[in-house]
């Protein structure tokens, strides 16, 4: 298909104010409530349901780790195993 045809949809689209676009949260997004451009709204997608993000021990643990053993996966954990991570609390 000719680039006319797509440049037309889509510029249909964005007058319509139906192209997506990608917001940038100021702040945690693990929060329920998240400011986008200085605004408050309740978001509906966080994959935060258990509301553990925020959790400071959960936090300190996840610093804990990352100090002892950086950060990466190294390769998959088919060919190199997976970390036993000993001694952190959680």
């Amino acid at each position: 298909m000719p680039k006319e045809h797509f440049v037309k949809h889509v510029g249909f689209l964005k007058e319509k104010k139906l192209y997506p676009s990608i917001y940038k949260i100021d702040g945690p997004s693990s929060n329920p409530l998240v400011k986008i451009n200085g605004e408050e709204y309740l978001t509906f997608s966080s994959n935060n349901y258990l509301g553990l993000a925020g959790d400071a021990s959960i936090k300190d643990s996840v610093i804990e780790a990352v100090r002892r053993y950086g950060i990466g996966s190294g390769s998959t954990r088919l060919l190199s195993g997976s970390i036993s991570l000993t001694g952190i609390s959680i």
